[in-house]
């Protein structure tokens, strides 16, 4: 399976297919399954209705929803460490042969969610409201990019309310607001506590990292994208490098390779091509992450898991990240 980098899905859908999507809304049966929500005492006391706001305004429930469609893999993440199953999902990032569902190069959520729940469809990256529409639900969980689509929030909001996901830099505040509007808040505490408390305990595993600068990011095609939503490094105790962007994803071309001065460097790329290519430069050896032994070449599948977010994630980078930091030269002085 080739990852492909996240991009703004196409253009809006026409309006016939709006027209579609309501008559379906309409007419739809209860063929589709039943998504899994605990409703016993013991799930939590969350009170209904409640409201939850965000860039495109107010989504208010009035009643913990039971029929949940969730597009992108950070929500279907979210929502299964919730202990909530949607009826439907779909994320074009994890596809092969045409549109067939692979969770393997998701493996956070592999064996904890059924393949069977990949039967939104995402033609060519759009939303398809024709088959969100068909399952008649209560509740659609999307990304900003599919919220931005043109009309596709106003076509989407026909069909039912739509909570649209912040940043995967936000992960605590997805998770916080999708616990609110499924009745989970005390499990989306937890979970984010648990997340919280994985990361700063892995520190005492990278001693001689403490403190130490990094750069992340990925590369592409002669370029390097330095990626500032990347904060797990932080996490672990590492420190942003001067021209590590707080927030945004900073392009450097080849040339500027040695202005990476960082004590770590992380890099993850489309294909070993692409790595090969890097690594040929002569300056790179020179580079300080080089000379310390902490320039680390992350293999392509990590590369849709930097940008997509929530609790099994973050615990699963968390995990490759110590594993490939912690037999490091830099590392191994620091114990």
């Amino acid at each position: 399976m080739t990852l492909t980098r996240p991009r703004r899905r196409g253009a809006a859908l026409a309006a016939a297919l709006l027209s579609t999507a309501l008559l379906l809304t309409a007419c739809s049966g209860n063929d589709a399954p039943e998504g899994t929500i605990d409703n016993s005492p013991a799930a939590g006391n969350d009170a209904f209705p409640v409201t939850v706001t965000t860039t495109y305004g107010e989504t208010t429930l009035y009643e913990k929803p039971e029929r949940i469609v969730a597009l992108g893999m950070s929500n279907l993440d979210i929502l299964t460490s919730l202990g909530v199953t949607p009826v439907a999902f779909a994320d074009d990032g994890y596809t092969v042969n045409g549109g067939s569902p692979d969770f393997s190069n998701a493996p956070w959520v592999d064996g904890k969610v059924s393949a069977d729940l990949w039967d939104v469809g995402l033609a060519d990256g759009e939303v398809n409201a024709e088959a969100i529409a068909a399952y008649d639900p209560d509740l659609l969980i999307v990304g900003t990019r599919d919220a931005e689509d043109g009309n596709m929030y106003e076509t989407l909001s026909e069909i039912a309310p739509v909570y649209v996901s912040p940043s995967a830099s936000e992960w605590q505040k997805d998770t916080t607001e999708i616990g609110q509007l499924t009745g989970k808040s005390t499990e989306a505490e937890e979970q984010i506590a648990a997340v919280e408390k994985a990361y700063e305990d892995a520190q005492s595993s990278l001693p001689g990292l403490q403190g130490r600068t990094y750069n992340i990011g990925a590369l592409d095609a002669g370029e390097i994208w330095i990626e500032g939503p990347w904060t797990f490094l932080s996490d672990l105790g590492l420190v942003p490098a001067d021209n590590q962007p707080a927030e945004d994803i900073q392009n450097m071309s080849m040339e500027n390779v040695d202005q990476l001065q960082a004590d770590v460097m992380v890099l993850v790329a489309y294909d070993d091509a692409t790595t090969d290519t890097f690594k040929s430069d002569p300056r790179v050896a020179s580079l300080p992450s080089s000379e310390n032994g902490t320039l680390i070449y992350l293999p392509a599948n990590f590369l849709g898991a930097a940008h997509r977010a929530g609790p099994l994630n973050r615990l699963w980078v968390k995990d490759q990240m110590v594993s490939y930091l912690e037999k490091t030269p830099l590392n191994q002085e620091g114990n």
